[in-house]
């Protein structure tokens, strides 16, 4: 039922599982089809009583490493506190540290941005592929506006300015958004 209200054609359970620290929120958990999933939906009926359990069900898992470009189809996938991991913490922004949408830059989706433990490997047509080391946790942070609202961002450098804008015939940056992004 929750399927079809969202318009999903055909969808596969996929499951949850991991440890709840003592707040009882969730860290390091893996998603994927074929793990025990359990996440009630609550609801107060009238007489304000916890009512039904709504199971979630998933037709695709997709992790998108930089906001706006090209997705990743996974199997499965780590949760950790802001999600999926990798997913959107990494971000292309104007000079004037503001987001760039794929309604602004539709060649965005054109973006291909793989994650690997130690580096973000971008690939775009017409371009050689593009190398650039996860920020150190100590890097300096600057300010960026996504959606009007302002967070910290790690910029990741010249090369990685040069290559977006290249590509999006733009000037533009890439940055991260590090663990401290809230």
């Amino acid at each position: 039922e929750l399927a079809e209200r969202v318009g999903l054609a055909r969808a596969e359970i996929f499951n949850l599982t991991g440890i709840l620290d003592e707040n009882g929120t969730g860290n390091d958990f893996e998603i994927g089809p074929g793990l025990e999933l359990a996440i009630p939906l609550l609801h107060q009926n009238q007489a304000g009583r916890a009512m039904a359990r709504a199971m979630i069900t998933l037709s695709a898992l997709n992790l998108y490493p930089v906001k706006g470009g090209a997705g990743i189809p996974l199997e499965a996938g780590e949760l950790d506190a802001f999600g999926l991991r990798d997913d959107r913490r990494w971000m292309v922004v104007d000079d004037d540290s503001v987001a760039v949408a794929q309604r602004e830059s539709p060649r965005l989706c054109l973006l291909r941005a793989l994650p690997t433990a130690e580096a973000l490997i971008l690939d775009a047509p017409g371009l050689p592929t593009l190398e650039r080391p996860r920020p150190q946790h100590d890097a300096q942070r600057s300010l960026v506006t996504i959606w009007g609202d302002a967070c910290e961002a790690v910029d990741l450098g010249s090369e990685a300015a040069a290559w977006c804008s290249r590509f999006l015939e733009r000037p533009c940056r890439l940055v991260y958004m590090p663990d401290s992004t809230h």
